[in-house]
C-alpha cells in the first residue's frame, strides 16, 4: 500500500512539473506570436501610407503634377522611399524597445 501511495505521490509531482513546463512553453509561443504581430502592423501601415499617397495621386483632381510626364513616378519613388523608410524605423524601434524590455531588471512580485 506504501509503494502505492508513493507511485501516487510520483505521478502527481510529474504531471505538475509537466504542466509547468508547457505553461512555460505556451507562454514563450505566445510571446513570440505578438512580436510577429507586431512587426506585421509595422508593415500594414507602413504599406497603407504608401497606399494612400498613391490613392491621393490616382484622384481625379486638377492638380499641377499632371503636366509633368515624370510626376508619377517621383510620386511613386517617394511613396516607396517613405514605405521602407517606416518600416525600418518602426522595425528599429521595435529592436530597441525589446532590447529595453529584456535587459530591464525585472520588479521582485512578492505581497
Amino acid at each position: 500500500m506504501a509503494e502505492v501511495c508513493h507511485t501516487i505521490y510520483d505521478l502527481n509531482d510529474s504531471l505538475q512539473t509537466i504542466k509547468i513546463t508547457t505553461g512555460f512553453i505556451l507562454d514563450t509561443v505566445r510571446k513570440d506570436l505578438l512580436a510577429f504581430e507586431t512587426r506585421i502592423n509595422v508593415v500594414t501601415v507602413a504599406f497603407a501610407v504608401g497606399a494612400f499617397i498613391i490613392g491621393v495621386y490616382g484622384m481625379n483632381l486638377l492638380n499641377e503634377l499632371e503636366s509633368e510626364p515624370a510626376a508619377f513616378y517621383r510620386v511613386l519613388g517617394g511613396s516607396a522611399c517613405l514605405t521602407v523608410g517606416l518600416i525600418v524605423v518602426g522595425m528599429a524601434r521595435l529592436l530597441v524597445y525589446r532590447r529595453i524590455q529584456l535587459t530591464r531588471p525585472r520588479k521582485p512580485t512578492s505581497p
